[in-house]
């Protein structure tokens, strides 16, 4: 990840920026939208979808594939580590990066500018938001949502079909229990069960 999209993500994680600025600024360092100084205009059907994917087997503006399998989309300036199995059916949003040695089970969506750090197991059906941080080793259970900006850290255990709100944060080695709901803004300290 270049230094220009980290500054962007780094914006967005510290609320500097709101999320539709950081998907304009993203896609304008990629080249694949407007300049920040151009008017923005929301992009029609017919146009990339909304996540600034396009199905493997596209084109980028180098001529190389911009996905990591078939049927897989991935944004402008998405990262997946090498060896990393990305599951048939996954999109990865714009500026997504995805670390060394990560488990997905099933096919996902990770938003826009998220960060999913070395060893991360996440189970089947779970959802992760734009600019949300998911700690290395931490595991996110199936059927569980990670809300827009949230934080979850290192070893961190989310249980099946919990929902960790917008910008909550959950600390290292912290446990919250199956269906359990983590409001947004919510502060779930290290070690600590929910």
């Amino acid at each position: 990840m270049d230094n220009d999209t980290q500054r962007v993500l780094e914006m967005l994680s510290e609320g500097k920026i709101t999320v539709e600025e950081a998907e304009r600024l993203l896609e304008a360092l990629s080249g694949h939208g407007p300049t920040p100084d151009q008017e923005f205009r929301p992009k029609r059907e017919a146009e990339t979808p909304e996540d600034g994917g396009q199905e493997q087997g596209g084109e980028h503006g180098t001529g190389e594939p911009i996905g990591p399998g078939p049927g897989i989309r991935m944004g402008a300036g998405a990262f997946v580590s090498e060896g990393v199995n990305i599951p048939a059916g996954s999109v990865i949003g714009m500026g997504a990066n995805i670390g060394e040695g990560v488990v997905i089970e099933s096919a996902i969506e990770i938003g826009v500018g998220a960060y999913i750090g070395e060893m991360a197991h996440l189970m089947k059906n779970c959802r992760i938001g734009k600019g949300a941080n998911i700690g290395e080793g931490a595991k996110i259970g199936a059927d569980a949502t990670i809300d827009l900006g949230a934080s979850i850290g290192d070893g961190a255990d989310i249980g099946t079909g919990a929902i960790i709100g917008t910008g909550a944060f959950i600390g290292e080695e912290a446990e919250v229990r199956p269906g359990t709901h983590v409001p947004t803004g919510g502060n779930v300290p290290a070690g600590a069960v929910w």
